[in-house]
């Protein structure tokens, strides 16, 4: 019999860290259930424009009540420090791993913990609502033209809010090397 010996060789690749910040937001939020709307909204307002501040996943029961929300909240002013340091500018991630569990060992952790709150909750429903940055920053660009730009709208919630008797467990962390970054959890 003849012996036949494969390699695998590892693509490693070099991102500038908007493409890596993109990935990882966009990455997890898949996992976390969201839409294919919200996923384009995340590529037009973070790697196209830079008009996303903050993203919220709510995620109701079956009596339309918000049990528990995961958010994604950039800060970009320091994403515009961290992009013009030579030593923050660009990633190397290897293609064939999952970028946000390249960027911090908490990744894979995090996903799990989401998707079992999900199941845990029974979740029927996810709704995502998302802050943008201060319009007066971005030289006469308007709120209405985010939102033309991006594909959203102005909305009321649609299930009653009330943060401290619905949410007992709460959890926010810097996403490891991208600073910028502030991933939340909060669940019933």
């Amino acid at each position: 019999m003849v012996e036949v010996k494969t390699e695998v060789e590892t693509e490693v690749i070099v991102k500038p860290r908007l493409n890596i910040l993109y990935m990882v937001v966009y990455e997890l939020a898949e996992q976390f259930g969201a839409s294919t709307s919200c996923l384009e909204t995340i590529r037009k307002g973070i790697l196209e424009k830079q008009y996303i501040k903050k993203i919220t996943l709510r995620y109701y029961n079956g009596k339309n009540e918000i049990v528990g929300e995961v958010y994604f909240d950039i800060d970009w002013k320091k994403y515009e420090i961290n992009a013009t340091d030579e030593k923050g500018a660009e990633f190397k991630i290897n293609c064939k791993k999952a970028t946000y569990s390249q960027i911090s060992e908490m990744g894979e952790a995090i996903v799990k913990y989401v998707n079992k709150m999900r199941h845990d909750l029974d979740i029927v429903d996810i709704s995502e609502w998302y802050t943008f940055v201060d319009c007066n920053s971005l030289d006469g660009v308007k709120y209405e033209d985010i939102q033309n730009y991006l594909g959203t709208v102005s909305s009321e919630e649609k299930a009653s809010y009330n943060i401290s008797p619905n949410f007992k467990h709460n959890f926010e962390m810097v996403f490891g090397i991208l600073d910028e970054l502030t991933i939340g959890i909060r669940k019933k």
